[in-house]
């Protein structure tokens, strides 16, 4: 079963108001990374460092409400002061997880592969209507599944380069931060659009997927033009701006010229 399909039986019993309003909210948000994001450093940098400590907290504690503060909030609080190295460091991040999700796209018997070895999506039911923390536990389990699967299936060569790719992107960002900051942004914001477009097409129900497997082969080039056309975009309405000349050489200017 394709990875498009197996949740399938899900999008039957789902309403199309939970696809379409998470949908309209990630096209808006995207609106704004995708031609302005260098104007949204600090907070996209913010929400980048919590959603991660999230995650660390989520997966390697007891989940306690403690945890879930402090590793929530203290990154995001750290992530203000360092707003450039942390876009930086998920420009890294977006790359290295381009590099790796291409085959998702690219190609179809990958999909399949990962399919047959993850295991099969939760389908929802009046149980998880009444209990929505046990369907969140046993979607977490399907993930879990899914990304062990999925990074079984990828040769090596491929995960080295995903590393190789995120390791450039940070030398880069040292020399030319600004310009990485603008991918960055495009990057995310062209995904957030695409991700938010495949929701509401996904809303009128499950007879839309082969509708989506048909555009997938276009969807790469789709990407990079958005991503291209952002960045340059970003450059060109949030141009750098220029520092003021200390006060101490102004004054020493005119003492020169006296």
């Amino acid at each position: 079963m394709d990875v498009f399909e197996s949740f399938e039986e899900t999008l039957r019993r789902t309403a199309p108001v939970l696809l379409a309003g998470p949908g309209i909210i990630l096209i808006v948000s995207g609106l704004f990374l995708w031609p302005g994001g260098l104007r949204f450093l600090k907070p996209l940098a913010a929400f980048f460092a919590s959603t991660a400590g999230l995650i660390c907290a989520w997966m390697l504690t007891d989940r306690s409400l403690t945890a879930m503060l402090m590793l929530g909030l203290i990154p995001a609080v750290i992530a203000l002061a360092l707003d450039k190295p942390v876009v930086v460091l998920l420009g890294a991040c977006l790359t290295a997880a381009t590099v790796l999700a291409a085959p998702l796209v690219t190609d179809a018997a990958f999909r399949q592969a990962v399919a047959e070895r993850s295991p099969e999506f939760p389908a929802a039911d009046e149980a998880s209507v009444l209990e929505p923390s046990d369907y969140t536990e046993r979607i977490s389990a399907w993930a879990s599944g899914w990304c062990t699967a999925f990074w079984a299936e990828l040769p090596d060569l491929r995960k080295l380069a995903a590393a190789a790719a995120a390791v450039g992107v940070l030398v880069l960002g040292v020399a030319a931060w600004r310009w990485i900051c603008a991918l960055t942004c495009a990057a995310l914001g062209t995904g957030m659009i695409l991700f938010g477009i495949t929701l509401l097409v996904l809303s009128k129900g499950p007879q839309t997927i082969p509708y989506i497997q048909e555009k997938l082969p276009f969807l790469w080039l789709i990407a990079g033009v958005m991503a291209a056309g952002g960045t340059l975009l970003n450059r060109w309405l949030c141009p750098a701006v220029p520092q003021p000349k200390k006060q101490t050489e102004h004054h020493s200017a005119q003492g020169g010229k006296k």
